[in-house]
């Protein structure tokens, strides 16, 4: 019973030490003004510390949320947190949501639990002072969408982005996820450890390779000709079957069907598709300083033919420059994407294939201008500068 207790005591800490690096995350980049850990309070000429939670944070709009997490929500053990919720809420009037949050990787059982409890309270079948039951991820959502509900939509969508990225950095950078994979602890929820398993499957290891060595980062060089590589995050591994190797991955993040994805001037078109005709090197220069096929058949037919009858054939090659710098500028083992990976916003689901797999799909799948798999146009404000791909998320 007693080394049962214990291991309990451990698996809770663990899961309280992954909540923390999250809510740190979001107070270093200042989102969060203050956080309180653990948030202890009670009533006057009581016991002042008789009502927890593992967290208390205060947004700098001076939003305030309490946060609590368990990895078994036990009758006994929800109803002590309702408890602690409703005096806290009731003592410090400035508390306006308190969630109850379990860990991504929880065993079947619990996480069931997790989600009947979750289902009720979402359904209003119960009286309670917690406003929801969420899984590690949904707290994250709430947090960004939270930190982010002021900003235009411009700055949101570039925000979201960059979030997406630095987010699968930290997962695939925590020790809890090797931990876990590992198998070096019973007590290991992971770090939303779902997404690093699907990544670690996706690279190929099998799930009996013992990670010796793994460093993620989103700090990868610019190309050459100073601009930014396909490559969003650069993965270095080291396991007890292989020496060191590194994984590219690209990341997009949208609930758009068409994002812009490609942008470059109408001379890198013709170097790197290596295009020596004469005409459809004039049409591509033509076809930048009108912005889209539409005004290039108005104005130059001739050159709007060539264009239809030769962009076809160059397709392949386009899309492997496109989605993954394939054929391009800067270092292939660096600035090209081995992989892909996909968060779409509306279904809040996450996609990963394969590079060469995702662009053979979209080349059968997708249907764009001219015999291509892409929407073509130009930058904002650019127009006569640069031509700009935009390419369909699947």
């Amino acid at each position: 019973m007693a080394q049962e207790n214990r291991r309990k005591q451990e698996h809770g800490e663990k899961n309280k030490k992954n909540l923390q690096s999250l809510i740190e995350t979001y107070t270093r980049e200042g989102h969060i003004a203050e956080n309180i850990s653990p948030y202890k309070t009670g009533y006057p000429n009581f016991d002042e510390k008789q009502f927890k939670l593992d967290h208390l944070i205060t947004f700098r709009d001076g939003e305030v949320w309490g946060i609590h997490t368990t990895s078994t929500i036990r009758t006994d053990r929800a109803k002590q947190i309702q408890w602690d919720s409703y005096h806290i809420k009731k003592i410090n009037q400035h508390v306006s949501k308190v969630y109850l949050v379990f860990p991504e990787g929880l065993d079947h059982y619990n996480k069931n639990q997790a989600l009947s409890y979750q289902k009720k309270i979402r359904e209003k079948k119960m009286y309670t002072a917690i406003d929801d039951v969420l899984s590690l991820s949904e707290l994250e959502q709430c947090l960004e969408s939270k930190s982010l509900e002021n900003e235009n939509i411009g700055k949101r969508k570039a925000t979201e982005g960059k979030n997406f990225e630095k987010r699968l950095v930290s997962i695939l950078n925590h020790s809890s996820n090797i931990k876990k994979w590992n198998q070096s602890s019973s007590t290991e929820d992971g770090y939303f450890y779902p997404t690093f398993q699907q990544i670690m499957s996706l690279i190929g290891l099998s799930r009996n390779e013992k990670i010796l060595k793994i460093e993620a980062t989103d700090k990868i060089p610019r190309l050459e000709t100073g601009g930014q590589p396909k490559t969003d995050i650069l993965l270095t591994i080291t396991t007890d079957r292989r020496s060191e190797e590194m994984f590219t991955f690209s990341c997009k993040r949208s609930s758009a069907k068409y994002v812009s994805i490609h942008e470059y001037t109408a001379e890198s078109f013709i170097e790197v598709l290596d295009i020596k005709d004469k005409k459809l090197q004039e049409a591509f220069l033509k076809l930048q300083e009108v912005g889209g096929f539409t005004e290039l058949k108005k104005r130059y037919d001739a050159l709007y033919k060539v264009m239809e009858k030769e962009l076809p054939i160059l397709n392949k090659k386009l899309a492997e420059w496109a989605y993954a710098g394939i054929g391009g500028y800067g270092d292939p083992k660096i600035h090209w994407a081995n992989y892909i990976i996909v968060f779409k916003n509306d279904t809040k689901t996450l996609e990963m294939e394969k590079i060469d797999v995702y662009i053979a799909n979209i080349l059968q799948n997708v249907e764009g201008q001219m015999g291509t798999s892409f929407q073509w146009t130009y930058p904002s404000k650019k127009k006569g500068k640069a031509i700009q791909l935009k390419g369909k998320i699947t």
